[in-house]
Order: C-alpha cells, then structure tokens, then sequence
C-alpha cells in the first residue's frame, strides 16, 4: 500500500455549495472534453476500469442530475489521467512544480502549509464554484 500523503484540511470548503453548483459533474464536463472524448467514448474508455455506465449515465453526472460513487470517480481519474483527485475536483491544483525533485516539492509543501498557518497565501485560482477561497 502507498504512503498516505497528509494534507491541511481547506477551512472554507462546503460540499453543500460544491454539490448546488455541479462543481464534480462541470469537471468532469472539462476533463472529458480536454480528453476529446465523446459523453458515450468516455462511458466506453471507463468500462476498462471497471466501471459499467452508458452515455446516459455519463450526462446526468455533467449536468449535476447524478454523481458518480467513489468507485466510479476513482476509474474517472484513472481514464482521464487525473492525477491529484481531491485538488482536480475542488479547483484547487498545487503550485509545485514537477521540476522539483521529491524533497524540493517537500519543502515547498511544507513553506505553503507555513503561509497558510498564517493566512498569508491565497489561491489564484478564487472563482471556483463551491471551493474555498484560499488553498
């Protein structure tokens, strides 16, 4: 089993607001559409992870009418290429670089985490529906 990567919970996030605004199903939407797939090529490309949905399915987790179980998004990641699940779907992506070797992107973490302690950092990334406004 992989090493659990700890995390500094977002104060301001609100699944309320996130679910009211389709932040999962409009990410999706993206991601898909990023990928050049098409709502049915998607459900096709999922059941190799799987995941047994048809187009159907597919359009109601876009429109919000439906969400995808923990099962199916963890397979929505895999399909997609979606490294970082919980930052991709709350709009938050971490800053740091891949050019950082492991202990930089360490220490840069831990210098974010720092700023955050002291609400000195805030996210560029702010008009994401239902998604906190700092990192």
């Amino acid at each position: 089993m992989g090493k659990i990567t700890k995390f500094r919970p977002r104060r301001n996030y609100n699944a309320f607001m996130a679910k009211q605004n389709n932040a999962v199903g409009k990410k999706i939407g993206e991601a898909r559409k990023e990928a050049k797939l098409t709502q049915g090529e998607f459900a096709a490309k999922l059941s190799e992870y799987g995941v047994d949905v048809k187009t159907p399915a597919v359009n109601k987790w876009e429109r919000g009418e439906n969400i995808p179980n923990a099962y199916q998004l963890l397979a929505i990641c895999h399909a997609l290429g979606i490294q970082e699940g919980l930052d991709f779907f709350t709009g938050h992506v971490m800053p740091i670089s891949s050019s950082l070797n492991a202990e930089g992107r360490r220490l840069a973490k831990r210098y974010i985490e720092y700023l955050e302690s002291q609400d000195r950092y805030t996210n560029a990334r702010q008009n994401v529906p239902g998604s906190p406004d700092r990192f």
